[in-house]
């Protein structure tokens, strides 16, 4: 017999008795039952879709709670798990297989208590284990590398997703670029993934939506390259927090271009305003793969809200003679309008491209931005003031998450991550661990990195009440190099 919950058992109650013309105690109204147990606060807010998280509620008049439920939609599940610790603490463990908002309640005899206002999402976990989706393998111009996503390890092929995935080119032997999209058939897309160098492995995130029967594809419509690509996480889009498309080219400064409306290269030190649209008029952060061209001499690419105060963090470093690509979040104005800064010294100006794949729903129920440097092991900032050093198992930096000071409901971080000033080639890799020290690193890495030139690239991470993000290096012994950590911003759940 289907249970009922909640209101709707205390309605029919109502309804038998005035058929049947018995008498019966009706249940308590609604101020009465919040009288009764009061409910304050849930904590956390998030756990993952395969369940086993311990959830702890607080508020007063818990004793005597003899089970707990929730209702995604229309739906109801029961928790099965329930330990009354004290008359203002009761603990649950989430149950497998439910994704997206619940609201959750307690229940004594037929006193039933809702956490309005502090829904729990069950959501996937970030990054928590990336998977290999696509082997070291050689693309080559006019020959795309198509691959099923329904293949692919960990994602629900039940509902619309998105995917994050990290780009990385294997030793290439000339210049060149990768581009990774979705195949509607069309064509391949005037964009880019990643850009590469002869001889560096280069790693560049990037986000694809996943339809069913469109096939991912990576392409190298110049020059052969080998690619890699490592899932990170799949994401529903259903809740309107993270959308992705086929990429758009929104800028292009260099000449003949005719792309924006941001003509000719960018000047030294002087804001340039620029139109950066998404796929709505609505669009405020877009995800974005933006490439510094042409550089005359090494510097720095800043793009902030139109009119806003200059930012102290980047979205790209450059070195003169090297085509960069960066993953980036922009925020633009009301209005879709950035301003671009580039640092560069020369007289020269510094050419910049910029194409758009996707966007983030800027409000406090889902992209929060921060655009705060949080590490810096040149200054001292966060870190002691040391490069990491190369040695055998890895170097490990760790940042707790409860220094940063992230919103409350924020359950990820989107992070720029700049190995700087390194003496040799090497990698890192970024995860979160629960519980600090608790976990190993993945076998996949974030950011490669070669002698003389500050590499960056874009980290999805999750964020653990009383954990940490834990930063590890892998290079040789002897070598060593410094790590920079800017928060992009926080990726936060709904009614916080």
């Amino acid at each position: 017999m289907p249970r009922i919950h909640g209101r709707a058992a205390a309605v029919l109650l109502v309804l038998c008795t005035a058929v049947l013309g018995a008498t019966a105690a009706i249940a308590p109204a609604a101020a009465e039952v919040e009288a009764v147990i009061r409910i304050t606060d849930v904590s956390p807010r998030w756990g993952s879709t395969s369940g086993g998280d311990v959830v702890t509620i607080t508020g007063s008049g818990f004793s005597g709670v003899t089970g707990a439920y929730g209702n995604i939609g229309s739906s109801g599940f029961d928790f099965s798990d329930v330990r009354v610790i004290s008359d203002t603490e009761v603990r649950i463990v989430t149950p497998p297989g439910m994704t997206g908002l619940a609201y959750l309640a307690l229940v004594r005899g037929s006193v039933h208590a809702r956490a309005d206002g502090m829904p729990f999402w069950f959501r996937p976990v970030l990054a928590e284990s990336p998977e290999r989706v696509l082997p070291p393998t050689t693309v080559r111009p006019g020959a795309p590398v198509c691959r099923r996503w329904e293949d692919w390890p960990g994602v629900d092929t039940t509902q619309s997703q998105v995917a994050v995935l990290n780009v990385t080119t294997v030793s290439p032997r000339s210049p060149g670029f990768a581009l990774v999209f979705p195949d509607y058939g069309i064509g391949v897309p005037n964009a880019s993934t990643v850009n590469f160098l002869p001889g560096a492995d280069v790693a560049n995130v990037t986000v694809v939506p996943l339809y069913p029967d469109i096939p991912i594809c990576v392409a190298a419509p110049a020059t052969p390259g080998v690619v890699i690509v490592d899932l990170l996480t799949a994401a529903a889009r259903d809740d309107g927090r993270i959308d992705s498309g086929f990429p758009f080219r929104r800028i292009d400064t260099r000449p003949g271009s005719g792309i924006g409306d941001v003509q000719g290269a960018l000047p030294a030190h002087v804001r340039v305003p620029g139109t950066i649209a998404g796929n709505s008029a609505q669009s405020r952060a877009l995800l974005a793969n933006v490439t510094v061209s042409n550089a005359p001499a090494p510097g720095n690419l800043r793009v902030f809200p139109h009119g806003r105060p200059l930012p102290g963090t980047s979205v790209a470093n450059y070195l003169p003679g090297a085509d960069r690509a960066t993953a980036a979040v922009i925020v633009v104005d009301e209005n879709q309008r950035a301003d671009l800064f580039s640092s560069s010294p020369a007289a020269r100006g510094t050419d910049v491209i910029v194409d758009v794949y996707g966007e983030l729903l800027l409000h406090e129920s889902g992209f929060v931005p921060a655009a705060e440097r949080v590490v810096d092991t040149r200054t001292g900032l966060g870190a002691p003031r040391a490069p990491l050093p190369g040695v055998r198992d890895g170097s490990f930096l760790r940042l707790p998450v409860d220094s940063l000071g992230a919103p409350r409901t924020a359950y990820g971080a989107i992070l720029s991550v700049i190995a700087s000033n390194p003496t040799g080639p090497g990698h890192l890799r970024v995860h979160a661990e629960q519980t600090p020290g608790g976990s190993p690193p993945p076998l996949t890495s974030n950011l490669n990195y070669i002698p003389g030139v500050d590499s960056s690239n874009l980290v999805w991470v999750d964020l653990w009440e009383g954990g940490d993000v834990a930063f590890s290096s892998w290079q040789g012994v002897g070598s060593r190099t410094d790590l920079v950590v800017d928060v992009v911003g926080y990726l936060s759940t709904a009614g916080g």
